[in-house]
């Protein structure tokens, strides 16, 4: 039912601007500055609003014990949505090269964000999760599509983990 009918968290009755309260961007570029202001990991969360999986995920595995811990306290969470319709402003629609060859014309904040995802972690999959450093790096492998609490919890650890080892321990 979880990929029929969408989380209390976004009805019109109780709306909220992230799932299980974790306090989270829809802006990449916001997010980072708060993420270099608080010294903290980055966590890209490529999302939609019509992605079932995604609400199975921020409903089934998000809130678990050690995951939740991760996503409210230690990382800032970027929520991209990549359906989202909402037209860019018209100084930033534009058609930008693709490495697979053309152009992409980018006339919405959906098609920024899809563009941004598959140009720079070669997928198009929704969810799909990056974790980085604040400066960029990627902490670890990117995960697509339904993951399991186990695996989840292992790749948000060894995420975090690898930011304190760039970070010199800290």
């Amino acid at each position: 039912m979880s990929g029929v009918v969408p989380p209390t968290c976004y009805s019109i009755w109780y709306p909220c601007d992230c799932p299980q309260n974790v306090y989270c961007f829809d802006d990449f570029c916001e997010g980072l500055e708060v993420a270099r202001k608080e010294n903290k990991p980055i966590m890209i969360d490529f999302t939609g609003h019509a992605c079932a999986n995604c609400r199975r995920m921020e409903a089934e595995v998000w809130p678990k014990p050690g995951i939740h811990e991760y996503l409210r306290d230690s990382f800032v969470v970027i929520s991209l949505y990549v359906d989202e319709k909402i037209d860019l402003p018209e100084s930033e629609q534009k058609s930008l090269p693709m490495k697979s060859g053309g152009t992409k014309r980018l006339r919405n904040y959906g098609h920024k964000w899809a563009y941004f995802q598959t140009e720079n972690f070669n997928d198009n999959s929704q969810p799909q999760y990056v974790l980085l450093s604040n400066d960029g790096k990627l902490l670890n492998k990117p995960v697509s599509g339904m993951q399991k609490v186990g695996d989840y919890e292992n790749w948000i650890k060894c995420g975090f983990e690898q930011n304190k080892r760039l970070r010199g321990g800290q």
